[in-house]
């Protein structure tokens, strides 16, 4: 989830600072850096200390050095105690320079290096403080022969970094024609390109990871992992196998049954001859919304 203290934030735009906090996340729901919208701007508070954050940047998810987007408190705030307030190192006297290129994000690639192994809360479960790892010049500071960046006209673009499927599945519809590159897949292409449909699973397909997407037809809950029956083609099915507390969270069971699911991960097959995968990350599957079913539909010139 990166080297950023706040992994994730809570929007409640019912909810002020100052009001009982228990009606904060009874009311909020958790939103990581990624899934930001403008319209949270001024709703959006820390889930540790409960005081307002803001994102940076604001409009985009990489900043002008390809840091990714993350959350920081509101300077007004900075005498709340948290424990995610991060340590500014002391300030440097930069006696060199290097001329550096302002990166800009660029909103036709997405990058995917890995998966969220677990939700955005269980990264903030220890309060270990996160030192600032930016520029801080002092002039009267100690003297460092470590360059300072100083940035020319010249900009580079650089596509943005996602950690779950969730993030495609909820921007789906602007997301199709968009680059991607995925784990284990360098080479980038056009999401729609990408999408995998389980009506097309066959025995010698290979073992390499791709991203699918299938209709659930059946859901069961089990000791270990939970089973969902997915839709493949002549009536068969794949079986797709989940972590209980990671399906519990976000509401995936039996009211799933009918919609779609998207998820990254390898087709096996059993000694029953069926297909299976078997899921242990966060963030490699998610629900479809049903708002965006037509435009699978157009992408993958199915009849989904």
């Amino acid at each position: 989830m990166g080297s950023y203290s706040i992994t994730y934030a809570i929007y409640n735009k019912y909810w002020k600072y100052g009001i009982d906090e228990r009606l904060l996340k009874v009311g909020g729901k958790e939103v990581p850096p990624e899934n930001y919208e403008l319209y949270m701007y001024g709703h959006i508070f820390c889930p540790k200390c409960s005081t307002p954050l803001s994102r940076s940047p604001a409009k985009k998810n990489l900043t002008k050095n390809t840091k990714s987007a993350h959350y920081k408190h509101l300077p007004s705030y900075k005498d709340i105690p948290c424990p995610y307030h991060t340590v500014k190192q002391d300030g440097k006297n930069f006696i060199n320079e290097e001329l550096a290129s302002e990166t800009e994000e660029d909103i036709q690639f997405k990058n995917v290096k890995e998966w969220a192994k677990q939700p955005p809360d269980k990264y903030m479960q220890s309060d270990i403080k996160v030192t600032y790892k930016g520029v801080n010049h002092d002039p009267l500071g100690e003297k460092t022969e470590i360059p300072i960046s100083r940035y020319t006209g010249n900009k580079v673009k650089r596509g943005s970094n996602i950690e779950t499927v969730q993030y495609i599945c909820w921007n789906l519809d602007s997301l199709l024609n968009t680059g991607f590159t995925l784990p284990g897949k360098p080479i980038a292409l056009p999401l729609k390109d990408l999408l995998y449909s389980t009506k097309l699973i066959k025995r010698n397909m290979g073992e390499s990871s791709q991203l699918f997407y299938g209709k659930i037809i059946g859901f069961r809950k089990q000791t270990f992992k939970n089973r969902t029956k997915i839709q493949c083609c002549k009536g068969k099915i794949l079986y797709l196998y989940t972590t209980d507390e990671w399906d519990e969270r976000r509401g995936y069971g039996y009211s799933c049954i009918g919609k779609y699911v998207m998820f990254f991960g390898c087709v096996k097959w059993g000694e029953d001859r069926k297909p299976y995968v078997m899921l242990d990350a966060w963030g490699t599957y998610a629900v479809i919304p049903k708002k965006h079913k037509d435009q699978l539909k157009l992408a993958t010139c199915e009849l989904v």
